[in-house]
């Protein structure tokens, strides 16, 4: 959970602009940026719950430990 008074880091204004100062192209380029990584993510998820399911049906998930390491 996150606390109520937890506050945002600051924005890296000098790396990154905000959102409202995105041109139509950036925007569309940073969204496609996005349902990419969002793709990823669910491969990764789909893939890891194989492992996970593979290992359960050797009956040995009691005493394994799985660990993903992404660069």
């Amino acid at each position: 959970m996150i606390p109520r008074d937890a506050k945002l880091t600051p924005w890296p204004e000098k790396l990154l602009k905000n959102w409202d100062q995105l041109t139509d192209v950036e925007k569309k380029l940073f969204i496609r940026q996005a349902n990419v990584y969002a793709a990823y993510l669910a491969y990764t998820d789909h893939e890891i719950g194989r492992v996970v399911q593979a290992v359960q049906d050797m009956g040995k998930l009691d005493n394994t430990l799985i660990i993903l390491h992404q660069r």
